[in-house]
């Protein structure tokens, strides 16, 4: 009838619609709201309603968002557990490269001590010293009558420590003729030294000496008109021409 306002009239959404809102849940089957605009404006609330095929895509939707955050998750947990294991394997290789630095520069060390010390020990080997402590220069080397004086005498009392100049091999130790008792000592370079009238010896043949090393004691043994030393120097070797002992020991760094 005229002047009457008709009654609003409840709307339903058709299926094709209401399958576009995804419900979490039942308690939300139903959802009203109100629509805005010029055309709109003097109408009733719109109500929409959710079908249980909704209902259960819904919440299919939600059971995927869940397994996909917690595959994720794991996806995460792995990647954290392979970093973890590839940076203990860097540290691992990193601690042993380090070792190994560490085992080289101590073997580089000890081979450089063990080096000087065999140089040292060489050095030591090497060294030249004087045959007898205190004497005193009687004889030269050179013509004497008639025949070389292969040697230079050197008195001292009978028994006065004779020493071997340096390194070397016991070539001959013998009671010979002139010389008595007498020893031939072949260095590391060669030469040959020969320490005559001893009154003892105290090495024998094929005995390694050192420089220094006692050989025996002074003597009278042989023709000798007093206790001394008589000391040749043969550079050549056993069979080499006897040199002047005097330069030789200066070259050696000990005077007379």
């Amino acid at each position: 009838m005229p002047g009457r306002r008709r009654a609003a009239r409840k709307r339903t959404l058709p299926r094709a619609l209401t399958s576009q809102f995804a419900l979490p849940s039942a308690a939300a089957a139903t959802l009203v709201f109100t629509t805005t605009g010029a055309t709109m404006a003097g109408s009733a609330p719109l109500e929409l309603q959710a079908t249980p095929v909704d209902i259960a895509l819904a919440q299919s939707q939600v059971s995927e968002s869940r397994s996909d955050v917690e595959a994720l998750a794991e996806r995460r947990s792995e990647t954290t557990g392979t970093a973890a294991l590839l940076q203990g394997r860097q540290q691992e290789q990193d601690r042993i490269a380090r070792d190994k630095q560490r085992k080289a520069l101590a073997k580089k060390k000890e081979e450089e001590a063990e080096k000087k010390r065999q140089e040292e020990a060489r050095k030591a080997s090497q060294r030249w010293v004087f045959p007898i402590g205190k004497y005193r220069y009687t004889s030269g080397f050179g013509s004497r009558w008639g025949r070389l004086h292969a040697g230079i005498d050197l008195a001292a009392p009978v028994g006065t420590p004779i020493y071997s100049v340096s390194s070397g091999v016991v070539r001959r130790a013998a009671h010979t003729g002139a010389c008595g008792n007498n020893v031939w000592i072949e260095h590391w370079d060669g030469t040959v030294t020969r320490y005559c009238h001893l009154d003892y010896m105290s090495v024998s043949v094929g005995q390694r000496v050192a420089p220094g090393e006692k050989i025996g004691g002074n003597g009278n043994t042989g023709r000798s008109y007093g206790p001394h030393l008589h000391f040749e120097v043969r550079p050549g070797g056993m069979d080499g021409a006897p040199v002047n002992p005097v330069g030789w020991l200066k070259s050696k760094g000990l005077g007379i």
